[in-house]
């Protein structure tokens, strides 16, 4: 199902599904925060997205389907990036800035998370 991001006057923004039919679209998250790039997961079960709703630099959420609220995924201190999901639909991954001055010169690709 195709989502729609939408903005206000303010640069917020929220997440919501685009109307495929007679039923009219509902908000999946609202708040005084910017929710962009959704991704959903390919069994349709839970929603990736960034938000700054943490702070100010935007980090990843997923948002599962069957209710609750958004979990926070990421900590990053330059925020993470759009994330794209695995076929089997247990990672996601994303591109993030790191400061490589101060880790050595070494980045570290890859942090496994239970999703």
């Amino acid at each position: 199902m195709p989502i729609e991001t939408t903005t206000a006057a303010t640069g917020r923004g929220s997440c919501s599904p685009l109307s495929m039919g007679p039923v009219l679209p509902r908000p999946l998250t609202s708040g005084r925060h910017r929710d962009t790039a959704p991704r959903w997961s390919p069994d349709g079960a839970s929603l990736a997205f960034l938000s700054d709703r943490e702070g100010d630099c935007s980090q990843q959420f997923l948002l599962p389907l069957s209710g609750g609220e958004p979990r926070q995924l990421t900590s990053l201190k330059y925020g993470a990036g759009a994330s794209v999901w695995s076929p089997s639909g247990d990672r996601l991954a994303f591109a993030a800035r790191v400061n490589v001055e101060a880790r050595g010169g070494l980045v570290s690709g890859e942090r496994d998370a239970a999703l």
